[in-house]
């Protein structure tokens, strides 16, 4: 009814977005997450600010999230806690985990980078091992309710990466992506393509 757009963007900017401009049509304003989608229609584009909200009913793009720690003159006065440090990296790591894709990690050489990956890949060894120990509970039981009762089915499979029947559900290994790095998919691709173009 109200033929408005409201467009906001993440807190801390993690979702990519930009807002573009065409100078033929000035009254339109143009959203995306990928720029290559705005690159043919506009001639001014920007990236859209994080923490942001924008209303075409004014026009204007106001700040909506404002933390704490923004402000670089405001010093912490808790002690340094090391302890609590590590658990809110690693829970803040395991939180960004929870996804049903495959998942993987730009090594760029540095402490942070490394340090997300160790722990993400800590992680999932964690689930890989109690996914395990589910799967081979649950196939004692299988198998004891089979001897029982020797009509009574297999219960609920998959199928494997060897097409083999699995109960087994976990996340697939992490991945890094580090040039250079052995075993690492973009050193994999770049060797075919190096292979292919001869």
């Amino acid at each position: 009814e109200q033929n408005r757009t409201v467009a906001a963007r993440d807190p801390i900017g993690i979702t990519t977005f930009y807002q573009g401009w065409n100078s033929e049509q000035p009254e339109t304003v143009y959203f995306a997450s990928e720029l290559k989608s705005l690159h043919p229609v506009c001639d001014k584009i920007e990236a859209f600010p994080p923490g942001h909200i924008y209303d075409s009913k004014t026009g204007k793009t106001t700040r909506y999230f404002e933390p704490t720690w923004w402000d670089g003159e405001r010093v912490p006065e808790k002690p340094l806690d090391l302890k609590l440090l590590r658990e809110t990296l690693e829970k803040s790591v395991r939180k960004r985990l929870m996804a049903e894709v495959p998942y993987g990690v730009l090594l760029s050489g540095g402490l942070d980078s490394s340090l997300v990956a160790s722990i993400a890949q800590r992680e999932n060894l964690r689930l890989q091992k109690l996914a395990l120990e589910a799967s081979n509970r649950a196939a004692a039981k299988a198998e004891a309710a089979k001897s029982e009762n020797p009509d009574v089915g297999e219960g609920l499979v998959g199928i494997d990466d060897e097409d083999e029947l699995s109960t087994v559900t976990y996340l697939p290994q992490l991945n890094s992506f580090s040039i250079g790095l052995p075993g690492s998919p973009d050193n994999k691709a770049a060797l075919e393509v190096a292979k292919f173009l001869g």
